[in-house]
């Protein structure tokens, strides 16, 4: 989280995430990968005070079917 901090001070508001931190380039060493989680993310900007637009339901259920497709 701190290179989202780092980068709100910077006035960058535009991230790229993943649900659940799944994914990745399956080329990149494992110390090239490392996808930020949305839920992380989303949280980290709601404790900060941004106002967040989006269907909260929506996602739970994008996280939910995510993690049954790739953790079985």
């Amino acid at each position: 989280m701190e290179k989202i901090d780092a980068a709100l001070a910077a006035n960058c508001f535009r991230f790229d995430s993943a649900i659940g931190g799944i994914g990745g380039c399956p080329m990149a060493q494992n110390d090239l990968v490392g996808n930020l989680a949305t839920e992380q993310l989303l949280a980290n900007l709601e404790a900060k005070g941004y106002t967040l637009h989006l269907n909260q339901s929506a996602l739970l259920e994008a996280q939910a079917m995510s993690a049954n497709i790739f953790h079985g």
